[in-house]
């Protein structure tokens, strides 16, 4: 029996890596260079901040660096992020390392895991290689399907959000209201439409007005509604699909550079590709 879609090359085996994947601009294998006394002083006092450890690349499996960087941290242990006492484990060490890019030019640890920073083994590597492999054919695979559930109710959504013109001056909320109200339809169509919304991403159209507004979905959320000021259509559809299915890849929320669209798109693609081919994990 065939596969349902060109682009079903082989199920992730391991789907927690292939979201830090996803949410990651390189990743490299190096030694950390931490000084152990500073970063412990450092997380005892009630001063918090970040701090930049170097970082030696030995080894690019993904992405594109230099041999040397520098990785920026938080100095306060975050139950999402690498602790300290893991970096202090792992400084002077090879390692493997998942990082993003901030808006800074800065590189971060990616994915809001302790999993971005991992001790070099043979099993590690070659599991990072594998999956690597596995979406790099996804996204040479890749074929828009128009016969996707609510395809044409997006498109036509899209087509229409385009149409706004921009505002003639101040107090011309007439674009505005317009955006928001296709917005809110989008985000109306639920997680059915998910592929749908990924298949059209690919879309550098610029918006009438650079706003969304989106309520605040999730616990702990500490304000009702969130504010986001994306560009271009892609921009907007990332803000439609954070909302409705979760993720966010290479934040593009509030625009970006095209690097950072180019990887948060090819992300939204395996994302999709595994979830059309075997269905939610």
């Amino acid at each position: 029996m065939s596969a349902p879609y060109p682009f079903c090359v082989g199920k992730s085996a391991d789907r927690n890596l292939t979201l830090l994947l996803l949410d990651t601009r390189a990743v490299v294998i190096g030694v950390l260079r931490v000084n152990k006394d500073k970063l412990r002083s450092d997380m005892r006092t009630d001063s918090v901040g970040y701090v930049s450890f170097p970082f030696n690349v030995l080894r690019t499996l993904g992405g594109k660096v230099s041999n040397n960087i520098s990785i920026r941290y938080y100095t306060e242990d975050i139950w999402h992020e690498v602790p300290s006492e893991k970096l202090i484990s792992l400084g002077g060490r090879k390692s493997v390392a998942f990082l993003t890019k901030g808006d800074d030019d800065n590189y971060y640890f990616a994915g809001h895991t302790a999993d971005a920073l991992q001790p070099a083994t043979e099993e590690t590597v070659s599991a990072v290689e594998a999956e690597l492999r596995r979406q790099w054919a996804i996204l040479k695979l890749w074929k828009v399907d128009r016969t996707l559930p609510k395809y044409d109710t997006v498109e036509a959504l899209i087509s229409e959000l385009v149409q706004i013109p921009r505002p003639t001056g101040y107090g011309d909320d007439g674009p505005r209201d317009r955006q928001y109200a296709i917005f809110r339809k989008l985000e109306g169509l639920g997680k059915a439409a998910v592929p749908a919304i990924v298949m059209q991403m690919d879309d550098r159209r610029p918006l009438a007005v650079h706003q969304i507004e989106l309520e605040s979905n999730y616990p702990g959320a500490f304000e009702g509604i969130r504010h986001y000021s994306p560009e271009v259509v892609a921009d907007a559809l990332a803000n439609i699909l954070n909302q409705v299915e979760g993720p966010v890849f290479d934040n593009i929320l509030s625009g970006g550079p095209e690097v950072a669209r180019r990887s948060a798109i090819d992300a939204w693609r395996v994302y999709v590709a595994d979830l059309l081919c075997y269905g939610r994990s």
